[in-house]
């Protein structure tokens, strides 16, 4: 599935629940989308690497439950990930940001896979920062994570 050029904006539960659950598709979302809202994808069943180039922010649950993500590529343009974003992805293991750090809510990565590598943009001093200490959100008990810079 691809999603036209002229949508900028995915809407809350625009694709909650649907057929794609039962699919494993692969959907390819327009790099003019700025906005993916609360429970967009919540419980579909797609696969996707790169966020859209001119993102800035994914609402509450937007891709929860969705098992057939593993790595996604973070725009440099990302601003926030609100809660429970990626939560149940259980196969989700690689993220990339690629540009500075975007405010993450705490439990936006629950239930995620428990070995994740996370390459990030060695140029932006967020990452380093220890009084941001960016990374703390992605621990969890029993998970290893792999900080890579690029």
């Amino acid at each position: 599935m691809t999603l036209p050029s002229s949508i900028t904006t995915i809407d809350d539960s625009a694709f909650y629940a649907c057929g794609l659950y039962s699919l494993n598709t692969s959907i390819i979302l327009s790099d003019n989308i700025t906005s993916i809202g609360a429970g967009a994808f919540l419980q579909c069943k797609i696969s996707f690497t790169n966020l859209p180039s001119k993102l800035q922010s994914i609402g509450r649950l937007a891709f929860g439950n969705n098992t057939s993500l593993t790595n996604i590529n973070f725009p440099s343009t990302l601003i926030q990930i609100d809660s429970s974003a990626f939560t149940g992805c259980s196969n989700l293991n690689k993220l990339t940001f690629n540009g500075n750090c975007p405010t993450i809510a705490p439990d936006a990565f629950n239930a995620i896979a428990s070995n994740l590598t996370i390459y990030y943009n060695k140029n932006y001093p967020c990452y380093t920062d220890t009084t941001i200490n960016f990374f703390n959100v992605f621990n969890a008990t029993g998970r290893t994570v792999t900080k890579i810079p690029f």
